[in-house]
């Protein structure tokens, strides 16, 4: 069964269904959201492009960061990025512009300096998940992050923009790597081992 831009929310939950997943309103609101943005880039919404919107749902860390906002310039000289994110700060949300020797570059400057972290990318991988020029791309980054090496994927028909949420992927991950080692340094403390 095909999807498109007039298709509900209970057309969607069933079509998970009948994929074989179970989804909860929470989630399922949110991939409604991702759903509905989508279709409106794409006129038919496969299979494919729903299991990516569900996958990209599972992150293997909480979510401290979130990409709000993405504004990317190119030229034939350089390209600029202004990147916003949702975090952890006081205010919610965190801006920075960048240039870069492409637009992902640019993104992926901006986006470290938003974090104010060091981010060294060590691969990019793109792959298209449906066929046709509106297809859905999905990104898997291998970036080292204040040290840590680390992956995070992201999906989007705009492969930038696929680029930047692999890379915010990557910056939860880091973020809940941190926490749980801060609580371990604090266990350790506490329990003088």
């Amino acid at each position: 069964m095909v999807l498109g831009k007039h298709s509900g929310r209970h057309a969607l939950e069933r079509r998970y269904r009948e994929l074989g997943y179970e989804v909860d309103d929470a989630t399922l609101r949110k991939l409604y959201d991702e759903f509905t943005t989508l279709a409106d880039k794409k006129r038919e919404i496969l299979d494919e492009d729903l299991l990516a919107l569900l996958h990209g749902r599972f992150h293997d860390a909480p979510e401290a960061y979130r990409l709000a906002h993405l504004q990317v310039t190119c030229g034939t000289v350089s390209a600029t990025a202004e990147a916003r994110l949702a975090g952890p700060w006081n205010g919610g949300e965190r801006g920075a512009t960048a240039v870069g020797n492409g637009p992902i570059a640019a993104t992926f400057a901006a986006i470290a300096k938003v974090v104010e972290r060091q981010v060294e990318v060590l691969n990019l991988t793109v792959q298209s998940v449906t066929p046709g020029r509106d297809s859905l791309g999905q990104v898997l980054v291998q970036a080292r992050i204040d040290g840590k090496s680390l992956s995070g994927h992201g999906a989007s028909t705009d492969i930038v923009e696929a680029s930047a949420r692999a890379l915010v992927h990557a910056l939860n991950k880091v973020s809940h790597a941190d926490q749980l080692e801060d609580q371990s340094l604090n266990a350790s403390y506490f329990w003088g081992v």
